[in-house]
């Protein structure tokens, strides 16, 4: 790869990680605000936390991290990164009912925990399969 190529993907992952941020802070406000607030089951409410922070998420991305990759439609990048995001979330339930439930580990760090395994893969995903474009070749 070429510097400048490199210098380019780095600013995007940067942008991608920024826009994460924001979504760890919605996705962690609104499950403290369901569990704590509304008393709401812990599973569930980070469910539909996790839903809505990737909303989030994919309106910063695609209006800001990957603005110009618009090799599909609107719908279809929406759709894709949702589903893409699901599979992982799977995962980040996964470590919360692992960490929950067999070593007592708060439910706020559980849920980080597992977030930040699903940074890189989402990346690499969204890059190959959902902000499709010619930028990187």
């Amino acid at each position: 790869m070429k510097i400048e190529l490199l210098i380019e993907k780095a600013k995007t992952f940067i942008k991608f990680s920024i826009v994460g941020f924001s979504g760890v802070i919605v996705n962690m406000g609104l499950l403290w605000i369901f569990v704590e607030l509304f008393k709401w089951d812990k599973r569930f409410a980070g469910a539909i936390s996790i839903e809505i922070s990737i909303i989030n998420n994919f309106l910063w991305n695609n209006y800001w991290t990957w603005k110009g990759r618009r090799g599909i439609s609107f719908l279809q990048r929406f759709v894709r990164y949702n589903v893409i995001t699901l599979f992982t979330s799977a995962i980040f339930n996964y470590f919360l009912y692992i960490f929950l439930l067999h070593f007592g580990v708060n439910y706020l760090i559980a849920q980080l925990a597992g977030i930040c395994l699903a940074v890189l893969i989402n990346f690499l995903l969204f890059e190959k399969f959902v902000f499709i474009g010619n930028v990187w070749k």
